[in-house]
This record gives structure tokens, sequence and C-alpha cells, in this order.
């Protein structure tokens, strides 16, 4: 069973700019296994995109909800919006800690995620990462 924690917006100032961004985060919690979260750009986002702000976000967020964030499966995601081109999409974000920097990480790796996949990770915890469409 998947327990959903929380659904909500997620505010955070950024750096360089003077806007305030919001995201949509999801955190799904797999029976035996680490929380999946899901953060979401929103169409109604005034601040850099969920893309440009994922080093300063996942770490507020980790913190914002009370969690290791070395010990969560972070998803990036951009559903999709009239007007944009490309279909939703979905990231698995792969974490790196900037040594002796609180707050930030360095340049986090993406991996683009299949619906499936992103199905499969919010309810197990694990990926089959031989899907293919």
């Amino acid at each position: 069973m998947v327990e959903i924690t929380v659904e909500s917006m997620f505010y955070c100032s950024q750096p360089h700019t003077e806007n305030v961004g919001q995201y949509g985060v999801t955190i799904f919690r797999p029976e035996n296994n680490w929380p999946v979260v899901v953060v979401t750009e929103l169409p109604v986002n005034p601040g850099m995109s969920v893309t440009n702000a994922i080093s300063w976000l996942l770490p507020r967020i980790a913190k914002q909800y009370g969690l290791d964030p070395e010990a969560v499966t972070w998803v990036e995601h951009y559903p999709k919006r009239e007007g944009w081109m490309g279909d939703e999409t979905f990231d698995l974000v792969d974490i790196h800690r900037e040594k002796g920097v609180r707050n930030y990480l360095r340049a986090p790796s993406h991996i683009r995620l299949f619906p499936e996949q992103v199905q499969m990770l919010v309810t197990t915890g694990n990926i089959n990462k031989t899907m293919r469409r």
C-alpha cells in the first residue's frame, strides 16, 4: 500500500532573482522503501523553472518535510501544457551534495522515465530499468 503524505504547493525564494518560485510537491511513501518526492513545474510559476531551481529546491523541500535528502527518490515532473511543445515528462534526479555548502546540490543529473516507470516507482519504490515504449 502506498501512502501519500503530502500534496501541496511549495514556495521557494531563489538566488539571483526577486521572484519566488511555486512548485507542486507530492510525497509518496511506498511500503518498505524510501519516500518518493515528485516536484512539479506549475503553469503559474513566476520563478525559475523546476529544472533550473532543483539544486536549491531539494534541500529545502527535505528540510520542510523532515526528510533526509539522500534517503529520498526525487522525480522532476513537467505536465503537458497547452501551447507548449512536447508531452508530459518525468525525470529521476540523481543528487550530489556540494562539499561544505549547506542547502545546495551540485549539478544533479537527470534520467528520463516512462510513465509506467513512475507508476512503479511511486507504488513500489523500485524502477524496471528495462521498460521500453
